[in-house]
């Protein structure tokens, strides 16, 4: 210590303490300096040694994640020129596009086809799955659903539910990773009543809640 305690007077300090004083300071920075190296290694060799434990740890945390889609589209904004609607087409299954040109009015097939086009966005750009993989079947029900959920990428999002629905101007497509989901549209007509009355002859058909 270059001085004594503050009830006592305070002495000069010699050259000989200064330079005592400055060894120790030396010698204290290099003992922390070869500290912080070591840590520092240590911190490297961990990062650079795999943890066998991390692919089940990201496993159990993508398992809890949960995605929720909600789409709607306006029909009335899209009216492809006749070669874009056939290009559209071509990505559908023969099914399907046999479904969508069987509609008697152009708008009524815009629709239906823009609902399968959904899907296809759903399975290709959040599902990640290959568009030549893709395989879409129907529950009894007509609830459609992935045939082939492996071609998945995303464990979490193998088990996704969705569900489309095309009414008036608007299709609209909802879809849950870990529950099942449905969802309609209608148009209301409200020169026969509006929505209360709509509501009315249709309480039967909706649960309580």
């Amino acid at each position: 210590r270059l001085c004594q305690e503050n009830s006592q007077p305070t002495r000069k300090a010699t050259s000989k303490q200064w330079r005592r004083a400055v060894c120790l300071l030396a010698r204290y920075n290099r003992q922390r300096v070869s500290a912080m190296s070591v840590k520092l290694s240590a911190k490297d060799k961990s990062r650079a040694t795999p943890d066998p434990a991390e692919p089940e740890r990201k496993a159990r945390k993508s398992a809890l994640k949960t995605t929720s889609i909600r789409w709607a589209m306006r029909v009335s904004t899209w009216e492809p020129p006749t070669k874009t609607f056939m290009e559209a087409l071509r990505l559908l299954s023969p099914e399907d596009k046999e479904k969508v040109l069987k509609y008697r009015f152009y708008h009524d097939s815009v629709r239906s086809l823009l609902g399968r086009l959904q899907i296809l966005r759903l399975l290709a750009v959040v599902m990640k799955i290959d568009p030549s993989s893709i395989s879409i079947e129907k529950t009894k029900k007509g609830k459609p659903y992935v045939a082939n959920p492996e071609a998945c990428p995303d464990p979490a999002l193998r088990g996704m539910q969705f569900n489309i629905s095309h009414h008036g101007d608007w299709v609209i497509l909802a879809a849950e990773s870990h529950f099942s989901v449905g969802c309609d549209v209608m148009n209301i007509d409200r020169r026969r009543g509006g929505t209360e009355t709509f509501f009315r002859h249709m309480k039967s058909n909706f649960s309580e809640g």
